[in-house]
């Protein structure tokens, strides 16, 4: 399997967020307007598709520097953080559970390791 990476630099708003099948859609758009770009064509990929998938999509997700790295933001799952400190009070729990819940992005170097504590891009700014 070969692993691309596409940069979008969008000149004007999004109708809907960049989502994978978004951009698949797009994509297959695309293979419809010029059938050279799929051997095969489209139909006949799309048929095969749930067994040899041609290609596969993530969503869009910003690429920024952070401390002289390129870093990915990935949206933060919501839910309980499995890494609450079990030492803290009740009252501490909650408030480190809303200061939680206000982080928006998790950073994510090339090595794929999570940026987890004060460093992380907290997205709060909205």
């Amino acid at each position: 399997m070969k692993i691309y990476r596409i940069t979008i630099q969008p000149t004007s708003a999004f109708g809907t967020p960049l989502k994978g099948d978004t951009i698949f859609g797009r994509f297959c758009w695309q293979v419809a307007e010029d059938p050279t770009l799929l051997t095969g064509g489209l139909d006949r990929q799309l048929d095969r598709y749930t067994k040899e998938p041609f290609a596969v999509f993530s969503s869009a997700w910003p690429v920024l520097q952070w401390n002289g790295q390129t870093m990915y933001a990935f949206a933060r799952p919501t839910g309980v953080s499995p890494l609450a400190n079990e030492q803290l009070n009740r009252q501490q729990k909650i408030e480190h559970h809303k200061a939680d819940k206000k982080r928006k992005w998790l950073l994510v170097d090339k090595s794929l390791r999570v940026r987890i504590g004060e460093e992380t891009l907290r997205g709060d700014e909205d």
